[in-house]
């Protein structure tokens, strides 16, 4: 079999050397010499593969693959393999063969090439080829596409296999009378297929309709058969639908005579284009070459019915759909080879096809869009710049709705937490007046005896035990949690006759494992020589005013979490996505505008005012990003973080930033670093707002067990008090964030005299 592939490649080789570039040789005719060396190539090859692989051939012939029968397949197509025509045809027609057959598909292919080739000895001498390379194994099928196959099997083919039965598809309604003369003339009654519409009369309907000052119509073809039939079919549809439109074909003549006539043309007339093989000096080309040269010569517009014309200089037309219609003759071949369709001859008349249009066309001859019918499909629109980035503008914009919604809701969210803190301070006074009604008891220690008499108020809060009243001293010391039994120990133990009354909280187990927090406030008494002898005091139960501050404590710390992980999500948003893609769009614009040497001063000048405004946005985006979360925060730690946002800052504020920093330990608690850069982000930012200073200092340190940071400017200060009384959101937010951390917050300043904001943070309260 590899003799027979290569033979039959080189054959089809040897005929396409034959064709010449137009313009280098436009005399050359094709000799039948070639024709014959390939015959013989393809001979000699045929006989070695039958020689070496016939006995593994009539082993298998009939047999199945793998347990499935096998059919065979042969696709004749009309037209030599390297047309456009039908590309998608044939891709669509064998994998909807095989998937609507069980069994194995065997597909074999040939080109007749009868239009370039027209002659019957050609004609002849390839249907003794089919017969010698396909008569073992037969085919169990035949698709013959396009008229010139199907008559090629129904006229010299007629003895090639001949009981195989033959599903076609070609263009021309009207040739289904001839066909059935030429099926009886070849004595076939197993030949079916689909006759597809001829589409000519409804894309010159779409001409004048984009066009309705036409009054003269100019069909191009070239000398075969084929095409002169399809140019005079034109001609008589045009009389029969648009009586006052002058008709002319250019045929029988060489390209160049064709083309000084087509740059001669006058105003208001269409080119109609079917085809163009032959020329009358023998010279051939494929259709999209002719029709190349045709739409750059022409100063009128040119219309056909193929879709691998669009591209080549066609405005457009009625297009017949090639892949559906290859669909559907699957469908019959599948019947055929399942022996459901009968052997009568029977043809499907089928007009599949879509109205299909080049955009750039239509903005060459200037034709509106508001022409075109309903449901045109448009190819190659270009967008607007709006429409093109649309969605980068909509993206910007959300984002910055995005942004101004979270930080409206921040204010919200931080107005309604201060609103919450007097709420929980006003509860707490309540819950301190209800302990004092009912949640509390006295009591009294005496330490000689170790003996605790409680009020029978107790009984409420210690609802566990048999006699809550009485009590001793190690027992109520055994159920302090272990958390806190160190610290309560050393609080009934620290008392001295110069500090006798304490204050204390901690938290009792209870049998079951539950937890409730005390609060003890009591006296102690000494005799003349110090010792403790008894304590008195009273004992609230406070675990649900606890409780609310762990609350508060766990939403808070959520909540400054939630907001930090929110900005670093649109930071890397902003930074990774949206800063890019306008970049790329600053690139694309600078490209466009050197890929267009044409463009008018003025429209060149908004190009310029658009670039300058995306790198503008890009810009703002980048500092944005890194004001929501500076990623040296993450990668580089917390000094460099810092000394890139007071360098930055400085450039954007007009403000001198001096960053001063010592003995800065290499591993910081990431809650640590976050809060350290807000606080000295809101410090500086409040400088620039209420100081008037030119001139500010940043200055961290550490300390072994803490790091110290102090945020200093010669600004126009203010009254610490009034700051106590109308705290703003951010120092509410330090202050906060401090809390989280276990640091501690000061503000030192005088009207006219500058301002010290000094945070403490200890390392071993964190993590």
């Amino acid at each position: 079999m590899t003799s027979l592939v290569y033979s039959a490649a080189g054959a089809r080789c040897v005929l396409r050397k034959r064709r010449k570039a137009y313009h280098s040789a436009p005399s050359i005719r094709f000799s039948r010499f070639p024709i014959i060396i390939g015959i013989v190539l393809f001979a000699l090859g045929l006989c070695a593969g039958r020689t070496l692989y016939g006995a593994s051939v009539k082993e298998t012939n009939g047999k199945e693959t793998n347990g499935r029968e096998t059919k065979r397949v042969l696709i004749l197509y009309s037209f030599d393999k390297e047309e456009d025509f039908f590309y998608g045809f044939d891709r669509t027609l064998r994998s909807s063969l095989a998937s609507k057959l069980s069994g194995r598909v065997e597909f074999y292919t040939e080109y007749v090439d009868l239009v370039r080739f027209p002659g019957a000895g050609h004609a002849e001498i390839l249907a003794k080829l089919l017969k010698l390379k396909l008569s073992e194994p037969k085919p169990d099928l035949i698709i013959a596409v396009s008229y010139p196959a199907i008559n090629f099997l129904l006229e010299t083919g007629k003895d090639l296999f001949p009981e195989t039965p033959i599903v076609f598809s070609c263009v021309g309604d009207s040739l289904g009378e001839n066909l059935k003369i030429a099926i009886a003339r070849a004595g076939r009654h197993n030949v079916s297929g689909i006759l597809l519409g001829n589409q000519q009369g409804a894309t010159l309907k779409l001409a004048f309709q984009l066009q309705p000052d036409t009054q003269r119509v100019v069909a191009v073809a070239g000398t075969t058969p084929l095409e002169k039939f399809w140019v005079n079919q034109l001609g008589k549809d045009l009389a029969l639908s648009q009586p006052g439109i002058t008709f002319t074909y250019l045929s029988d003549m060489p390209m160049d005579d064709i083309l000084k006539k087509l740059a001669d043309l006058p105003p208001h007339t269409v080119i109609f284009y079917p085809y163009f093989f032959l020329d009358a000096n023998g010279s051939f080309f494929s259709p999209e070459e002719a029709l190349d040269l045709i739409s750059g010569a022409a100063d009128v517009p040119v219309y056909g019915s193929f879709h691998s014309y669009i591209g080549h200089g066609l405005v457009g037309g009625k297009m017949l759909d090639f892949e559906d219609v290859a669909a559907k003759t699957a469908e019959d071949a599948s019947r055929v080879l399942r022996g459901e369709q009968t052997p009568d001859p029977g043809f499907t008349v089928d007009s599949t096809s879509s109205i299909t249009v080049d955009w750039r066309e239509l903005r060459r001859w200037n034709i509106s869009e508001s022409r075109l019918p309903a449901g045109t499909v448009v190819l190659f629109k270009e967008k607007s710049l709006l429409d093109r980035y649309r969605w980068y503008i909509l993206g910007v914009v959300t984002l910055c709705l995005c942004e101004g919604i979270l930080i409206l809701g921040l204010l919200i969210q931080g107005a309604r937490r201060k609103r919450a803190e007097e709420a929980l301070r006003e509860s707490e006074e309540r819950l301190r007046l209800a302990v004092q009604a009912g949640r509390m008891y006295a009591f009294e220690w005496d330490t000689a005896s170790d003996v605790i008499v409680r009020s029978g108020k107790c009984a409420d809060i210690f609802n566990w035990m048999d006699d809550p009243t009485l009590d001793t001293g190690r027992q109520f010391a055994a159920r302090v949690h272990p958390g806190d039994h160190e610290e309560y120990a050393a609080t009934e133990t620290g008392h001295t006759a110069e500090n006798p009354v304490y204050q204390t909280s901690f938290r009792m187990l209870r049998p079951d494992g539950s937890v409730i927090w005390l609060e003890e406030s009591g006296h102690a008494f000494f005799d003349n020589q110090g010792r403790l002898q008894r304590i008195i005091g009273m004992v609230a139960d406070v675990t649900e005013r606890k409780l609310a501050e762990e609350a508060l404590s766990s939403v808070s710390r959520r909540l400054i979490e939630a907001q930090e992980q929110e900005r670093a999500r649109i930071a890397r948003e902003l930074h990774d996505d949206l800063s890019q893609r306008l970049a790329l769009l600053s690139i694309s614009l600078e490209q466009f505008e050197q890929g267009t040497p044409d463009l008018s001063p003025q429209a060149r000048q908004h190009l310029h005012k658009i670039a300058e405004a995306a790198t503008e946005v890009s810009s703002n985006l980048h500092d944005l990003s890194h004001q929501l979360h500076p990623h040296k925060l993450d990668t580089l730690g917390l000094v460099a973080a810092l000394g890139g946002f007071c360098n930055e800052f400085s450039r954007q504020h007009n403000l001198q930033v001096q960053f001063v920093h010592s003995d800065i330990p290499g591993q910081i608690p990431k809650d640590v670093t976050i809060c350290f850069f807000r606080i000295v982000q809101e410090a500086l930012r409040n400088v620039v707002k209420h100081s008037g200073a030119a001139e500010a200092k940043v200055e961290i340190s550490g300390h072994g067990d803490r790091i110290d940071l102090c945020i200093s400017d010669s600004g126009a200060g203010f009254s610490p008090e009034s700051v106590k009384a109308e705290a703003g959101l951010g120092l509410i937010s330090m202050r906060e964030r401090l809390r989280l951390v276990g640091g501690h917050l000061s503000i030192e300043s005088e009207p006219s005299h500058g301002t010290r904001i000094r945070v403490r943070i200890p390392l071993h309260a964190t993590g």
